[in-house]
């Protein structure tokens, strides 16, 4: 796992995020408190099995300007390249983006959209998931 904001994994490890601490008590997981590019840049060459993104509310919705950089095929290729064979590069979105998924088909040769309801406050919200494989014939 990686977060930019060590706060946030100071109040999982205490227990204030449901169900967090549970998870970074798992000896499988690892926390790094960077900022992703950074973190993605630095990884070995075909050394993941999955980047999984939940970063800012999508590209089309984006709070945080330095974060549109993620959702652009710079940063989806260098993404590319830190997978292993099978491994698997996944975007979650506060709303449909056809953008994101005609960027990641360009880069990787394909893309998933799977959409998803979540209800909360009373409220039902629709969100959406892009997953994105090498294609053995992309690399």
């Amino acid at each position: 796992m990686v977060e930019i904001e060590s706060l946030l994994v100071d109040w999982a490890r205490q227990g204030l995020l449901p169900h967090a601490r549970a998870a970074l008590q798992d000896p499988r997981v690892q926390v790094h408190v960077a900022d992703i590019r950074t973190y993605v840049e630095s990884l070995s060459p075909g050394s993941v099995d999955l980047i999984l993104m939940d970063v800012d509310n999508g590209p089309d919705f984006i709070v945080h300007q330095s974060n549109a950089s993620l959702y652009l095929s710079q940063f989806l290729e260098t993404s590319l390249s830190k997978l292993r064979a099978g491994g698997l590069l996944g975007f979650w979105s506060s709303s449909r983006s056809t953008r994101l998924q005609d960027a990641l088909t360009e880069v990787f040769g394909q893309c998933d959209e799977v959409a998803f309801d979540v209800m909360r406050a009373g409220r039902q919200f629709e969100y959406f998931l892009y997953f994105a494989s090498p294609v053995a014939t992309s690399r």
